[in-house]
């Protein structure tokens, strides 16, 4: 869940996700839940002009283990208005402080919304979103990319706030051993206050 507030170019943004999962057992053909982490961030942004913006933000992690983390996050996003579809673009720097050290990620994420209803997105109707963003990642020792494919249907209320779920699918390891396919669900509030 998000919330955020405008004021003028500046938008405030305080978000709390929680990620779980149920794990399948193959040779027991048991499933449990677990719950994986839990995400506290804060951002602050400056519009730069009408179609792009500047931010910063900090993102407190924790975990079931006590491997909890702290990051710093730096982006620029901007936006493409056509008649028929929205294409965003985001732009993201994060150094994570890690046990074992420092993690720097350099982030690309293309975002297509397009509306169900009529030409534009307008309160009270539903949208498609698609969104496809890798992940390189730097850390001592080994470095590593990650691929996240995103889809999902949303519905935005009056006050411009949103729902949407979805499926994201992912792909790490690409350079390191153990390749793996992970199909999150995600739901996800978006507030305007």
């Amino acid at each position: 869940m998000a919330l955020s507030k405008s004021q003028g170019n500046w938008k405030y943004t305080l978000k709390i996700e929680s990620q779980n999962y149920f794990y399948s057992s193959p040779a027991l053909d048991q499933w449990k839940y677990t719950k994986k982490q839990n995400d506290l961030q804060g951002f602050i942004a400056h519009k730069i002009t009408p179609l792009a913006s500047l931010s910063v933000g900090y993102q407190y992690r924790m975990t079931n283990s006590e491997d909890n983390s702290h990051r710093l996050i730096e982006q620029l996003s901007f936006v493409q208005k056509s008649s028929l579809l929205r294409v965003g673009h985001r732009i993201r720097l994060d150094q994570t402080f890690l046990d074992e050290g420092l993690q720097l990620r350099f982030r690309y994420r293309l975002s297509l919304e397009i509306p169900l209803n009529g030409h534009s997105l307008d309160p009270k109707e539903f949208y498609l979103l698609a969104q496809d963003e890798p992940i390189m990642s730097f850390e001592p020792e080994k470095q590593d990319l990650e691929n996240r494919l995103n889809t999902a249907i949303g519905y935005v209320f009056r006050n411009h706030s949103k729902i949407q779920s979805g499926i994201d699918y992912r792909t790490d390891r690409y350079f390191i051993a153990g390749f793996r396919h992970r199909i999150w669900w995600k739901t996800g509030l978006y507030l305007k206050i």
